[in-house]
Parts: structure tokens; sequence; C-alpha cells
């Protein structure tokens, strides 16, 4: 019903977007753009229906492939819920640990290592994209709609938001497995790069390594940077939405510059649960 001295307006720029803005009469207020992606008719794999709160009550550990990450403190995170990203596959060759999760949500980390992400990562693995990807083998697509505001998705069944950042999408299905709890490790939230060649597209503005804790994890290919802002209020959100409900998310990252959740000592949280 309509609230007095608030006003509600769509307005449509292009065929598929649509803006909803919200706000007083003095124009002041918030923007939602792609709407109609968000409430599109389309919908996930449902095979994501078969993980409804398969881990409620658990703690899931949120692995960044950061350059703190330690090889030691992986091997320790055997056998534990885990949502590992995209080439952390790598990996296997140094540490034991294999994710129960692997999640991709990057339009060019999809184009360019997809395939082999769904082949070598093991577990159960995700691919957040606006539409399914032309990939073959055994994973769960997500549909993936950009909206900005990052809503956090509570029915990823249907739709996630990217957020700037892929473990954000991941923390949307876990929340849906019934996981209120987060460790972020390896999550250092520092970036080095130089501009790509001209012309080379948002996706692929960027290039350089030394970002992460696997040697050439690019392979020389052009990236998309991250954009800070985004991610942080995306984070920013997901910690609000769990503390609401009696949850949390801490990092225990060794070092690193993020500081949108609470730091937690890694041994004391692994102690804990």
């Amino acid at each position: 019903s309509p609230v007095a001295g608030v006003r509600l307006a769509v307005s449509h720029y292009s065929r598929d977007v649509a803006v909803l803005g919200v706000g007083a009469e003095d124009g002041e207020g918030q923007a939602f753009d792609a709407v109609k992606s968000w409430i599109g008719s389309g919908r996930t794999s449902r095979r994501i229906e078969d993980l409804k709160d398969r881990h409620a009550g658990e703690t899931a550990w949120i692995l960044g492939n950061g350059p703190s990450v330690r090889i030691a403190d992986l091997d320790r995170l055997a056998g534990r819920l885990t949502i590992g990203f995209n080439r952390f596959h790598l990996a296997h060759r140094t540490t034991k640990l294999r994710p129960t999760y692997t999640f991709s949500g990057d339009a060019q980390m999809i184009e360019d290592f997809g395939q082999a992400i769904v082949d070598e990562s093991g577990g159960t693995v995700f691919i957040a994209h606006h539409a399914p990807p032309d990939l073959v083998g055994d994973y769960i697509w997500l549909r993936q709609a950009p909206v900005f505001p990052p809503l956090f998705s509570k029915r990823p069944d249907r739709v996630v938001s990217p957020g700037g950042s892929t473990p954000y999408v991941a923390m949307q299905v876990a929340y849906y497995m019934g996981v209120r709890k987060f460790y972020f490790y390896g999550a250092d939230f520092t970036f080095r790069f130089v501009g790509a060649r001209p012309g080379s597209g948002v996706f692929r503005s960027a290039t350089g390594e030394g970002n992460h804790f696997i040697a050439n994890y690019r392979s020389g290919r052009p990236w998309c940077p991250p954009s800070l802002i985004d991610i942080g209020s995306s984070f920013f959100n997901a910690r609000l939405i769990m503390e609401a409900e009696g949850g949390f998310v801490r990092n225990v990252t060794r070092g690193g510059a993020l500081e949108i959740f609470p730091r937690e000592d890694f041994d004391a949280a692994l102690a804990r649960g």
C-alpha cells in the first residue's frame, strides 16, 4: 500500500534492464537496477533443491586464494565444510585439502578456465553466470543477475547476486544450505595489477600475477580487476544478515586488509569449530 511521502518509480533504460526507485518526495532515496533480470522467470539448476538445509547448524570455511595462505593451514582444514574458488584445484598437488564445494562466478575465469574447473575441482562445483555456460560435465549452474545494490538472495534456487565477488555468491548458496556461521581464510583483499592493452574489455582490463598463493594463477592472461567498493558493500551486507540471525562472519586470514569482518585468530577458530 502507498506510504505518505514516499514515491515508487519504475523506468526502463534498455530492453532488458529496469530501475526501481524508492525514495521521498524530495527525490532522495535508493535505486535498484536490473530488476527485470532479478525477478525474471528463469531459475537455477534444479539440482540445488537437493541441498536445501543440508548443512544446517554447521560452520563453513571460505577459502580465499590470497598469498597469505599456508599449505599447513589448508591441510588442517581437511574434512571440514570448506568452500574453494576458481583454480584452487591447482593446489591439489601440494595440499590434501579438497574443498567440499567449489564456486566460479567470474566471467573471464569461466571463459578461460571453466572446463578445467569443472573437470578437476572435485566435490560439487557451482558455476554462476547469467546463462548456462558452454561447459560439459557435472556442475550446478546458478542464474546470476548483476543487480545494484548487491542484494543477498535467500533463494539461490532462483537467482544469485555477484556482489563483485564469487565468495558472496557462495554465501548465498551456503545460507540456503542452512549455514549461518562463516570463517574467511586467505582473503587478503589486496590486489596488484597493471592495465591490459586498450580495447581488452572490462573483463580483461588488468594483467599481473602475485595476488594468489598459487603460482601463475592467471596463466599470463588478462583478467578483471576487482571492485573493492562493490565487494565491501556486499560483504558488509552478508555480515549483517548472518548476525541478525545469530550467526557471524569472521576473518581468520593471517594478515591482509579485509577489515569488514571481525578478526579472529586462525588457530582459535579452528579449535572452536
